[in-house]
C-alpha cells in the first residue's frame, strides 16, 4: 500500500509540477470575415483622357465665367458580384483656387482657366465629391460624366489645359 500512495503521490507532483511551468493560460481568440471581392474598373476606363480640343480659340474664355462646350466621356465598373449593389466613385485633384469647390486648378500653360467635371444630370464633380450609381442587373455600371475648360474672371491666355483627376471607386 505504501508504494501505492508513493507512487499516487509521487504522479500528483509530477502533474502538479508541468501545469506551475507552464504558468499563465492566455485565450487566443482567432477572427476573420469573408467579403465579396470588388467589381472591377472596365479596361476603357483606365487612364482615361479627355479632350476638350485643340483649337478652343481664346474668344471663347474672354469674358467672366465663360466655358468651352462639355465633352462628355465614362467610367464603368463590370463584373460586379452579386453582394454588390452599389458603386461610388469620388474624385480627387488639386482644386481651382478660384472656385475649390467645384473646379480643378489648371496645371497647363494657360492663363484664368479651369477644368469643370459634372456628372450628367450636373451634379458638380470637385475635389472630393462622389457619385454613386446602383449596379445594373448585367452587374455593370457606368458613370457618365462631363469636363470642360472654364474661365470665372474671363481674360483666358493662349496655352495648353491640363489637369490630373484621380477617380477611387468603392462598393456596397
Amino acid at each position: 500500500m505504501r508504494k501505492l500512495n508513493t507512487a499516487v503521490l509521487g504522479s500528483f507532483l509530477f502533474i502538479y509540477s508541468i501545469l506551475s511551468w507552464a504558468g499563465d493560460m492566455d485565450i487566443i481568440n482567432i477572427n476573420g470575415r469573408i467579403t465579396a471581392a470588388p467589381c472591377k474598373v472596365d479596361t476603357d476606363s483606365l487612364n482615361v483622357a479627355v479632350s476638350l480640343g485643340d483649337n478652343i480659340m481664346i474668344g471663347d474664355l474672354s469674358k467672366a465665367e465663360s466655358s468651352t462646350p462639355w465633352v462628355a466621356f465614362h467610367l464603368k465598373v463590370v463584373e460586379c458580384p452579386a453582394a454588390i449593389t452599389k458603386s461610388t466613385v469620388t474624385f480627387s485633384g488639386k482644386a481651382d483656387t478660384d472656385n475649390p469647390e467645384n473646379m480643378y486648378a489648371n496645371d497647363g500653360t494657360a492663363k484664368n482657366v479651369a477644368v469643370e467635371l459634372q456628372g450628367v444630370h450636373g451634379e458638380p464633380l470637385g475635389n472630393g465629391k462622389s457619385l454613386t450609381g446602383a449596379i445594373d442587373v448585367d452587374r455593370t455600371y457606368t458613370f457618365n460624366l462631363l469636363a470642360r475648360a472654364y474661365s470665372a474672371t474671363g481674360k483666358a491666355t493662349a496655352g495648353k489645359i491640363s489637369a490630373y483627376v484621380t477617380a477611387t471607386f468603392t462598393y456596397q
